[in-house]
């Protein structure tokens, strides 16, 4: 207003206006990523997967640089943010910057699929929903992406042979980039591709088979279920659709590869807690939210380890203690596949191994 005052939020990619204007977000620094892979090692990670990365600037340079070091405690994968990109390099630009990135990796930084966000979060009431939308009458969200500009965007990539990971929480943002990634994948088609969309958490039983026929990897965000299931029962999806978010134990039974996650900084990193999540299902008032979705033990402990490693193309190399792959593996005081399910949150960490070294 006149006086200076803010009148409104920034939301989503407009928020973008105020990276320009104060700066590079600092989680990017030297500094920063030596603390965010202390507490990763400290929760039992050996290889983090970082799927915002900008790529532009002098910021970047320094960043993959420390993580290409080999100082790190973890080994670092990358999934450059290509609204970021898209905003400042033209299509042509974009894909001769990513192609460069490989030049910098070696076996402890490494480039993962790339990054597109098509909605917001369903907490936030920005995810794309379709009908009914939110159950509290809010409006539907934000579709940052249509299948149009998701095809235009993601196409040159998917011809060059990179993998691409899309961001989409709600059904109608689900629904737009399953029909672009189909056009995309008929348009030049390529065995294994394993394009990913993130989060996923909306995927109808009809949206589960779409993916099992295009070959599409799912990364479930299971924290969810216990941080925000019960404002999702009551508030913004309503029991129905609440019951059956992070639908893991339907993909995996389709035969979709899976892999489940924190999302941090949203929720804090912690692979123990988050099979601990997709193992119980479990709100913050003790409800059970979706029973017949709920993963085994065992399913949430290959989710986070090889399930990872295979939804970045990195199977061979991690994700199991096998002769042959990067000598990683973590310490557990317990077993977390005969300790009580609803303790595997609380095992402790007795440390992590990188390359064969006790970190």
């Amino acid at each position: 207003d006149a006086d200076g005052e803010p009148t409104g939020q920034f939301a989503e990619t407009a928020m973008a206006l105020i990276f320009d204007a104060v700066g590079a977000m600092r989680q990017e620094t030297k500094a920063s990523l030596d603390s965010g892979a202390q507490l990763a090692r400290l929760a039992g990670v050996t290889t983090h997967s970082d799927l915002a990365v900008r790529i532009l600037g002098r910021v970047f340079d320094e960043y993959s640089a420390h993580a290409a070091s080999g100082e790190l405690p973890v080994r670092v994968v990358i999934s450059p943010h290509m609204h970021e990109t898209f905003r400042r390099l033209s299509n042509a630009e974009a894909l001769e910057l990513v192609q460069s990135i490989r030049g910098r990796c070696n076996d402890r930084f490494f480039l993962g699929p790339l990054k597109w966000i098509s909605d917001g979060s369903i907490q936030g009431f920005t995810a794309a929903l379709n009908w009914p939308g939110y159950c509290n009458g809010s409006e539907d969200g934000h579709l940052l992406l249509d299948r149009a500009t998701i095809i235009e965007s993601v196409l040159p990539f998917h011809r060059a042979g990179f993998q691409v990971a899309i961001h989409a929480n709600g059904d109608r943002a689900i629904d737009e980039t399953l029909l672009a990634l189909r056009d995309v994948v008929a348009s030049d088609p390529r065995d294994d591709h394993r394009h990913r969309i993130e989060h996923a958490q909306m995927m109808s039983p009809e949206q589960l088979d779409a993916a099992a026929e295009l070959g599409i990897a799912l990364n479930f965000f299971s924290n969810h279920l216990f941080y925000w299931g019960d404002i999702h029962y009551t508030t913004t999806m309503g029991p129905e659709r609440a019951m059956r978010s992070n639908p893991a134990k339907s993909a995996l039974l389709k035969g979709i590869k899976i892999s489940i996650h924190s999302d941090a900084p949203v929720t804090p990193v912690a692979p123990l807690f988050t099979m601990w999540c997709a193992v119980n299902r479990v709100t913050r008032t003790g409800m059970i939210l979706g029973e017949g979705e709920r993963l085994t033990p065992l399913e949430a402990l290959r989710a986070v380890t090889l399930g990872a490693a295979e939804l970045m193309h990195l199977e061979h190399e991690l994700g199991s203690i096998t002769v042959g792959k990067l000598a990683d593996f973590t310490v557990l005081a317990q077993n977390p596949l005969t300790t009580d399910p609803m303790e595997i949150k609380n095992i402790p960490v007795v440390g992590t191994v990188l390359a064969g070294v006790p970190t």
